[in-house]
């Protein structure tokens, strides 16, 4: 069931096959191609690495291959430390700067609290500010949610 709901999740195109495992179909000769141990579940990816078919069995083998080939953020679980890029560019009298983030996000009422917790905004002010104005604090000079800055 796991492989299934991993499979619906992913939004890779896929065909169910279901069998009756009462009348014992996982032991017939079409399934025990696909899987000789006769154990369910297993998927065949005809579009596997390289472009060779895979075959896998094994629940865990199947979402880590579904995790990995669907790019999909919600199997895997997000890393404690995210990564920012920042870049900055002049254009005449102008200065652009992009931040880019790993998909992590930033989480708004984290940087409203830090605002509040450095004194930077009373507890009002930080609730009065709209997403965008409190993702915007890390623009702010001497902002930092880190408790120590390298």
């Amino acid at each position: 069931m796991r492989a299934a709901i991993a499979l619906a999740e992913s939004g890779l195109p896929h065909r169910v096959h279901k069998l009756n495992l009462m009348q014992g179909e996982q032991r017939g000769a079409a399934f025990l191609k696909i899987n000789p141990a006769g154990r369910v579940p297993a998927i065949v990816d005809s579009a596997g690495p390289n472009g060779k078919p895979l075959t896998l069995s094994q629940s865990g083998a199947i979402l880590i291959y579904i995790a990995n080939k669907s790019g999909a953020p919600q199997f895997w679980p997000k890393s404690d430390v995210g990564k920012i890029q920042i870049r900055a560019r002049a254009d005449g009298d102008m200065l652009h700067i992009e931040v880019e983030d790993d998909g992590r996000g930033m989480d708004p009422d984290h940087l409203r609290s830090v605002a509040v917790a450095r004194k930077l905004l009373t507890p009002q002010q930080a609730a009065a500010l709209t997403e965008r104005e409190a993702i915007e604090l890390i623009f702010r000079a001497g902002f930092s949610t880190r408790d120590e800055v390298s």
